[in-house]
């Protein structure tokens, strides 16, 4: 049977449409398995070059790295295309520090632009504006620029996590507004929102205060001198839009520690709350939010938190992974705690997540919160019964407590040791073992991931890098590194005699937030893989949880004794 022509070509055509498809998917498949390789190539310049201060002087290292990652942005299908042409608006502003030449600021303009106008669904779309902003308001003083850069982030971006900051800046460049925009419209004041709370910690070098609104609200903040003539102290001011005040919170707290005096708020208006802080001797502050659920922090620093940080601190002008500290300094017998003879008194423990936040989700459904309260707890007991200290908790019930009230408590209570409990979790479930952390760069993948996912209710902006930055170059780093692998080495030992496949991922180093300000030695330990098979099943039995708390202790008693070795030298 013959079959018709028509039905050949019918037949041709779908064989050559199929192979085209073919070709199509898998010169897909190449594109983004090229763009990855060449993404990873250009990060992995980015990072050389950010932790080199010898590198950082010459612009050729720059324009070397820059290169890298315009080279994803020229691939057509480019899964990294806008991290890419992000990062090199990130690197022509960073360039700008150390060229001072305004030509590096208008390329970062230019590329920042280019990720909001190529990528407008990317979750760096937003993020971009808001540096455009940040570069014409506090390097080029184009304030209507950046007036015009924050409400393109109002008009495009409301979804985006840049809005709420979008609105500030607006308020505070009001001014600055094109003559035609309608002015503010009057408040609701219907539905204003509560300021619920202030609460504050201190302690002689540094004070944290935190304002707790029922929303995310839009805010504005400043610094004001000392005015004799009026009998003003300095002070930094917070005006919170949109809001009502909480007839229950005190509107003048005492605080007198050397650094505030006290807390003042008000109805300043019929929609803004008024959060005034009295100084009586600061360094440096700094403002930043939180999200889940919204909150305003304010830190203050003294005299005392810059010589503590330069005497705990080993000496890294280039920002030095860990691996590259150890070598440089394995000649060093005893660190400058040990030397100075000081011993461990007070130990936090925190179980991470809780509450709202339950962390990672296991197998059986199980929370990451509840497994990290059983460690910590049970940890808590060995300790106290085994050694000569206090133990504090920064949660002794599945509540919900902030990343900054963590680092609070570690503060207030004047810790020695931070110990912070989690189990980890991978997006491939198939990943085991048990690693410990301190606070440092990330320089693996893995690593990335992990800071990512225990970061996440942090909203520390793009801006907000050199500061971070400084954060970690102050960090306590060998005493915490020593602390690291002290705990590490005995969690592994300790489990290997009960338990077999124990995987040792070793110590690691990662940007989390809630060993930021710390001094003392701070480390994050991920006992297990909560979402594995065999660890996930671990981790819910009463055995297994004792043989982690037993493991652990072991480790600081470890490190302890190096203490009292010293002392005995």
């Amino acid at each position: 049977m013959r079959i018709s022509l028509k039905k050949q070509r019918k037949s041709c055509f779908i064989i050559i449409v199929t192979f085209l498809l073919y070709v199509s998917l898998l010169l897909s498949l190449a594109y983004t398995m090229d763009s990855n390789k060449l993404y990873g190539v250009a990060r992995d310049s980015y990072y050389s070059l950010v932790k080199s201060h010898k590198k950082k002087k010459f612009r050729h290292n720059w324009e070397n790295t820059i290169n890298k990652f315009l080279k994803v942005t020229r691939l057509n299908k480019a899964s990294k295309a806008d991290d890419a042409m992000f990062m090199v608006g990130e690197l022509y502003r960073m360039l700008y520090t150390y060229s001072s030449i305004n030509k590096d600021l208008r390329k970062a303009i230019e590329y920042y632009n280019k990720v909001a106008d190529r990528y407008p669904s990317s979750s760096l779309a937003d993020d971009s504006i808001y540096q455009v902003g940040i570069i014409y308001e506090n390097k080029l003083k184009d304030y209507a620029k950046a007036y015009k850069a924050y409400y393109r982030i109002t008009q495009e971006f409301k979804k985006g996590d840049m809005i709420s900051k979008a609105r500030s800046k607006l308020i505070k460049l009001k001014r600055y507004a094109p003559k035609d925009k309608k002015r503010r419209p009057k408040p609701n004041l219907s539905n204003l929102i509560l300021v619920r709370d202030i609460k504050y910690w201190s302690e002689k070098d540094s004070t944290r205060v935190v304002i707790y609104p029922k929303k995310s609200i839009a805010y504005k903040y400043n610094y004001l001198q000392e005015n004799k003539k009026k009998g003003l102290n300095p002070r930094i001011y917070i005006d919170l839009y949109n809001t009502t005040l909480n007839p229950k919170i005190k509107q003048l707290v005492l605080i007198k520690d050397g650094l505030l005096k006290s807390i003042r708020s008000d109805q300043h208006d019929k929609d803004i709350v008024r959060v005034v802080l009295d100084i009586q001797s600061i360094n440096s502050y700094r403002i930043f939010t939180f999200e889940d659920p919204f909150r305003i922090v304010v830190d203050v620093s003294g005299d005392d938190y810059i010589k503590a940080a330069k005497k705990d601190t080993v000496p890294d002008e280039e920002y030095k992974p860990i691996s590259d500290i150890a070598r440089s300094d394995e000649k060093i017998n005893y660190t400058l705690a040990k030397q100075l003879g000081l011993h461990v008194k007070k130990i936090v423990i925190d179980p991470g997540h809780g509450g709202r936040d339950p962390g990672a989700i296991g197998i059986n459904k199980i929370k990451e919160s509840v497994i990290t309260l059983k460690i910590a707890r049970k940890l808590k007991d060995i300790i106290e019964k085994q050694l000569e200290c206090q133990v504090v908790l920064t949660r002794d019930k599945d509540k919900t407590v902030s990343l900054e009230e963590r680092t609070a408590i570690a503060k207030k209570v004047k810790a020695d040791l931070f110990i912070s409990i989690h189990t980890n979790a991978s997006k491939r479930g198939n990943a085991r073992g048990i690693e410990t952390y301190l606070l440092n760069f990330a320089t693996d993948e893995r690593a990335m991931e992990t800071a990512a996912r225990e970061n996440a209710t942090s909203t520390f902006a793009l801006n907000d890098l050199e500061e971070i930055l400084k954060i970690i170059r102050y960090s306590n780093v060998q005493e915490s590194r020593e602390l690291a692998n002290k705990v590490q080495k005995a969690i592994v030992q300790t489990l290997s005699k009960s338990y077999d496949r124990v995987k040792n991922l070793g110590v690691k180093q990662a940007p989390f937030y809630v060993l930021f300000g710390s001094r003392k030695p701070s480390i994050l330990i991920e006992t297990s893989f909560i979402d594995h098979k065999l660890e996930g099943k671990r981790l819910q039995d009463d055995k297994y949880i004792a043989t982690l708390a037993k493991s652990i202790y072991h480790g600081i008693n470890e490190y302890i004794k190096g203490f009292e070795l010293a002392a005995k030298d």
